[in-house]
């Protein structure tokens, strides 16, 4: 368990009396005799699991991705602007998430702007397509915000998709939200 100075409490990995073992946040975490902890410098959490033979990862990333443009219909020869929230909610430091956003062919000369919360870095402002990786310390956050230019025939339906993905060795235990699709019609 975590206590911070204000005494909240969290429950880190595993739940009293369930034993076994699985890797995952809080409560969904399994161990067989935790004999000991260690937070490493990037907060990586490691648990000594003496049943189970092993020195663990307790806790892995938990990675999600928002987009949106808060609309469902997009009039033809406007500028639209979309945020892509990338946020790591996991109790891990993720260094080298790949964020991708390949615009759709009817969104055009696209500019976006980055900023980061929580000590995230690896961002940049820029134009076109974002393919950058990023590192998300616990309860990080990148947002950009993509203007482009809506050109395409009325009633197209135009479907932009972002995705950040975890980098090899780091586990996410859900993956659904690695994903976010935003719909446009075209008018």
């Amino acid at each position: 368990r975590k206590i911070t100075p204000a005494g909240v409490v969290t429950t880190l990995g595993g739940v009293a009396g369930s034993y076994g073992i699985a890797d995952g946040t809080g409560p969904s975490a399994r161990f067989m005799n935790p004999a000991g902890i260690a937070v490493a410098s990037s907060g990586t959490l490691y648990v000594a699991d003496s049943y189970n033979h092993e020195i663990r990862n307790g806790v892995p990333a938990d990675l999600k991705i928002t987009c949106t443009d808060g609309k469902t219909t997009v009039p033809n020869l406007s500028s639209d602007t979309y945020t892509i929230t990338v946020t790591n909610t996991g109790l891990e430091n993720v260094s080298g998430a790949v964020v991708t956003d390949t615009f759709p062919a009817q969104v055009q000369s696209v500019t976006f702007t980055a900023t980061g919360k929580g000590g995230a870095t690896g961002f940049s402002n820029g134009g076109g397509n974002i393919n950058q990786a990023l590192n998300l310390p616990p309860n990080s956050s990148v947002t950009y915000k993509a203007t482009g230019l809506i050109n395409g025939t009325s009633g197209t339906v135009i479907s932009n998709i972002a995705n950040v993905s975890v980098p090899a060795g780091v586990s996410d235990p859900n993956t659904a939200n690695n994903t976010a699709t935003d719909k446009n019609t075209i008018q």
